[in-house]
């Protein structure tokens, strides 16, 4: 028989029944008051603050720095700069995922004139000296904008930072993500990077900077400067190095001096990583920061000296693979003997390897036609450093020398520090295949009635066969065609236009580029009833009903390109010597319409010059009457003139800056 329950037990049980019923009540009136404790956190993420001025823009990465519930903000269109104190962007401080991104199809991004005195857009405390009051910066993504300086001179390394900076400045950041990217002409460094943790660089692409495409602070100490001469290294400066680095499937071309120099530390479970990239001619120009004093007895010009478009140096356990770095050479023209530094001796190596470098694996890149060697090590020796270099399975052919260093022109002779396993030449059975495509301008200005403009669309591809640029807006017109090249579209309007990056056997989009013409109308010169109207004044879309090769390799030192004036030529052109017929026209004379204007298509080849020109060497062919406006620039092809008008025009062909054809052409009334 059981017991029954104590006074005690059930008064306690009851006590405990009102403490659950309180504590029921009270999370109820909580929640009731409080709902948002269900609710998921993306609501927060909802908030996108809109630029279209540098004044909203600075009003927006104001409120970044303090809201959290800003986690976008959106550029809309192309920002025009002329001075830092309107153009001074800068976010020091930051905790929270943030991405900053450009409107797709708008060509949104920057564009400095006039002045270059400042960084355009600093994330992270660069004006702030003491580290003890720098606040965090991470998490941050800025994506598919553009960043163009424009083809004004600026004289980066003479002038220096003070008076031309970088348009992209990373300091003292954590996580900071890069994605399409488009920087053009930046008048220093494309990006300039320091004490930066885990960065992201992919799907981007700097073209024609004055100094690096990506430089790395050296992490020298203060008041600290390398002996060349003796090769006395200094300490790394900690409080300047990063530390990992992921730099993928990114465009490095023409830029003065190196595409990326790279000074970052790693582990072996967490290394850098630059894969995926194309580095197509850069170190173009010998000029350099840190180039050895004058040494004529050594070859040694002030100011000049060989490089790498690619360098490492300082850095800790990274990988380097799958890479294209081609068509290394330094083709800059000294203004004082005339020629240019490769025919003074200067070499453009392909990977440059510098001081205090461990645990680096270089495998599975190809490298090619760099004048200098694939491969060189500026320092080789214990004492300076260099430890466990794995050099395999590369594809290195057609360089000055394969592997190299200072004192070996053979590097896998050399006693200390570096790895060979398998590296190859050429392999026609090994593909890589990279394919990019660019604008410039990506916004170009309007200067016609129509409100249209000139961009020239370029395009750098590796191992692909063929490639075709077509507008996706008019797949029927084939704009251009060959693997690497450039062509202008003079008729960019106000919507803008999409240039597509195809291989024709699979029909397959590699990339595209989006341009379009804004700002305020340039009107051309008044005709009167005896003049030709202009050739600027064309339809909507491109009149090109044949598609133009482009040279390959890409062209190095490409000649400008002007839309052609009116003009007033002589009807009788003058006899060139030649072999045989390099231009010819498509109909020889056309007959003039309601505009006053006809159509010739202009057609041009060299085979039969193969024993004389060098195979795929481009034809400039430009105007008699406008001698600035190149109307193509190809081994070979043929190009719509649609401005033809009575008086006609004379088509010139030059090789090499001599005249080997010409050929006039007019227009008929009906």
């Amino acid at each position: 028989m059981s017991a029954s329950p104590s006074r005690f037990e059930r008064g306690f049980a009851h006590i405990f029944v009102l403490i659950i019923l309180v504590i029921g009540v009270v999370i109820g009136i909580y929640l009731v008051q409080n709902p948002q404790i269900f609710r998921p956190q993306a609501s927060e993420s909802s908030a996108v603050c809109k630029a279209s001025d540098p004044s909203s823009l600075t009003v927006c990465l104001a409120k970044a720095e303090t809201d959290s519930s800003i986690t976008q903000i959106e550029i809309t269109k192309q920002i025009t700069c002329t001075n830092k104190t309107e153009c001074s962007f800068n976010l020091t401080q930051r905790n929270k995922p943030l991405t900053i991104f450009g409107t797709p199809n708008t060509g949104a991004g920057f564009k400095r004139i006039t002045n270059y005195d400042y960084p355009l857009f600093v994330v992270g405390n660069l004006y702030e000296p003491d580290a003890k009051k720098r606040k965090e910066v991470r998490d941050v993504t800025i994506k598919d904008l553009i960043f163009d300086d424009t083809t004004a001179s600026c004289d980066f390394i003479t002038k220096t930072m003070d008076v031309c900076n970088s348009p992209i400045v990373l300091v003292t950041l954590i996580n900071p993500v890069l994605d399409n990217i488009t920087i053009l002409h930046a008048k220093a460094h494309g990006i300039q990077i320091r004490n930066v943790f885990n960065l992201v660089l992919k799907n981007s692409k700097i073209v024609d900077s004055d100094g690096d495409g990506v430089w790395f602070d050296s992490a020298l100490p203060p008041g600290c400067s390398v002996d060349f001469e003796n090769y006395k290294l200094c300490p790394i400066d900690d409080t300047k190095i990063s530390t990992i680095v992921q730099i993928e499937n990114n465009l490095f071309a023409e830029n003065k001096i190196a595409a990326v120099e790279v000074y970052a530390s790693a582990n072996a479970q967490y290394p850098s990583s630059i894969k995926g990239n194309l580095f197509v001619h850069n170190h173009r120009d010998s000029q350099y920061l840190f180039c050895p004093i004058a040494n004529p007895s050594k070859g040694i010009l002030a100011g000049h000296c060989p490089g790498g478009q690619l360098v490492i140096s300082r850095s800790k356990h990274m990988i380097v693979e799958e890479n294209v770095i081609r068509d290394g050479k330094i083709d800059a023209v000294d203004p004082i003997k005339g020629t240019t530094y490769h025919q003074q001796g200067l070499l453009a190596t392909g990977i440059e390897l510098s001081d205090t470098i461990e645990h680096i694996t270089i495998k599975n890149n190809k490298i090619y036609n760099n004048t200098g060697a694939g491969i060189f090590a500026d320092y080789v020796g214990e004492k300076y450093k260099v430890g466990s270099v794995n050099i395999f399975w590369n594809m290195v052919y057609g360089n000055g020398l394969k592997f190299a260093g200072a004192g070996y022109p053979d590097l896998e002779r050399a006693p200390f520090g570096f790895g060979f396993i398998n590296n190859i030449g050429e392999r026609a059975d090994v593909a890589f295949r990279e394919a990019f495509i660019f604008a410039d301008p990506p916004v170009c200005v309007p200067s016609t009635p129509n409100g249209q403009c000139s961009s020239t669309i370029h395009w750098y591809t590796n191992d692909y066969k063929d490639i075709n640029v077509r507008l996706p807006s008019n797949p029927e017109l084939l704009f251009a065609f060959g693997v690497n090249g450039k062509q202008v579209a003079p008729w960019v309007a106000p919507v803008g236009v999409m240039f597509a990056l195809e291989e024709p056997a699979t029909k397959s989009t590699l990339d595209s580029v989006f341009a379009k013409a804004e700002g305020t109308i340039i009107a051309p010169p008044t005709n009167n009833p005896t003049s030709n109207p202009t050739p600027t004044q064309l339809p909507t879309l491109p009149p090109i009903s044949t598609p133009i090769p482009t040279p390959v390799p890409p062209i190095q030192t490409p000649a400008p390109v002007v839309t052609p004036k009116p003009v007033v030529a002589s009807p009788t052109p003058t006899p060139v010597s030649r072999k045989t017929i390099i231009l010819k026209a498509e109909p020889s004379s056309c007959t003039l319409k309601s505009t006053g204007l006809c159509t010739v298509k202009i057609s041009w080849n060299t085979d039969a010059y193969r024993t004389e020109f060098d195979s795929g060497e481009p034809i400039k062919i430009s105007l008699r009457e406008n001698p600035e406006a190149t109307f193509a620039y190809a081994a070979s092809g043929a190009q719509d003139a649609p401005w033809i008008g009575i008086n006609g025009a004379t088509f010139e062909a030059y090789y090499k800056g001599v005249l080997v054809d010409s050929l006039f052409v007019k227009g008929i009334k009906p």
